[in-house]
């Protein structure tokens, strides 16, 4: 049992040194700050200060949404200093300006949906409009750019256009970024099938700064079998050298291309609980953990609670 801590600790502590390493070199490294954090409890509350600079080149506050064809505010509490609010975006901003951080204001996530923005790609006018706002916002707030997570483009109820009508979009966010000394990056789908859809690989590359691949979720519970949520490789498209290589193979650049990893495992209900092997048939999604209460996910922080917990009952019996 001691022996089964150690290695998890050790697997924590080598990726924090891995971390450490990259944000030193020339390597970009996107941190992201899920705002809703602050209103969690107990070890999953997390604020802005809890921020480590050190790890990142660039900082991303998740999330503004789209309102009436502009950017906003999706919690004006959390956000804003306005009416005895928390003020999130200033020290997040102030916490990265003085670490030498670049810091962005994200847009978008799965909840905003589709629909929303490819209105807003679909006319010269209302990309104009949006893309007005955007500098207006960063400016505002003393962010260094933006990053797109429009999710995604053709799907969630989007339109057949908006793969022409994205890269539209990023060429005007492009040409006014570029005159303010802004920074554009983009989050895109890791699904191979999403990702062809969605993008025209080249055009993307044209105008973005950054290129964040989703590269997670490729399974989940609800594929009924076991398997590795994030596979680096395997022998279909469902993995992150095949995403990558999406990109690479249309001739984008290594250096705009950043992997996404997430920081939580998925789980699953086994329909037999003598089979826990990769393949096993799945009931559904795992219980929900502790703090984040989401069936199907476990932050690396409940993982560790529970290892935690687990460790102390085994030294109790002995």
């Amino acid at each position: 049992d001691k022996d089964r801590w150690r290695a998890h600790e050790k697997v924590a502590m080598n990726l924090w040194a891995l971390l450490k390493s990259i944000s030193t070199s020339d390597k970009s490294v996107f941190c992201y700050f899920g705002s809703w954090a602050t209103y969690r409890g107990g070890i999953a509350k997390f604020e802005v200060f809890n921020i480590d600079t050190t790890l990142c080149t660039h900082m991303v506050y998740m999330y503004t949404g789209l309102k009436n064809g502009v950017i906003a505010s999706l919690d004006e509490y959390n956000d804003y200093e306005e009416n005895y609010g928390k003020g999130n975006i200033k020290k997040f901003v102030t916490l990265a300006n003085n670490g030498g951080v670049k810091a962005l204001v994200g847009i978008g996530g799965w909840n905003e949906g589709s629909v929303k923005y490819s209105l807003m790609a679909a006319t010269p006018a209302s990309r104009e409009t949006f893309a007005d706002s955007a500098v207006a916002f960063i400016q505002k707030f003393g962010f260094h750019g933006l990053e797109l997570d429009w999710e995604y483009p053709t799907a969630n109820g989007g339109s057949a256009n908006d793969k022409e009508n994205y890269v539209l979009l990023l060429q005007t966010l492009s040409e006014k970024f570029a005159a303010n000394n802004l920074i554009l990056s983009v989050g895109v789908a890791g699904s191979p099938n999403v990702a062809t859809s969605a993008y025209d690989f080249a055009a993307v590359a044209k105008y973005a700064d950054h290129i964040i691949i989703f590269s997670y979720d490729y399974h989940t519970a609800y594929d009924g079998i076991t398997a590795v949520s994030a596979p680096l490789e395997a022998n279909d498209q469902l993995n992150v050298d095949f995403s990558v290589h999406q990109w690479l193979n249309a001739g984008v650049p290594s250096d705009k291309i950043i992997v996404g990893v997430a920081f939580y495992g998925r789980t699953n209900h086994l329909a037999d609980p003598n089979r826990h092997d990769l393949g096993a048939p799945v009931t559904g999604p795992g219980t929900a953990g502790q703090f984040t209460q989401e069936a199907g996910l476990l932050t690396y922080y409940e993982v560790m609670h529970m290892l935690y917990r687990w460790l102390l009952y085994s030294l109790c019996q002995v």
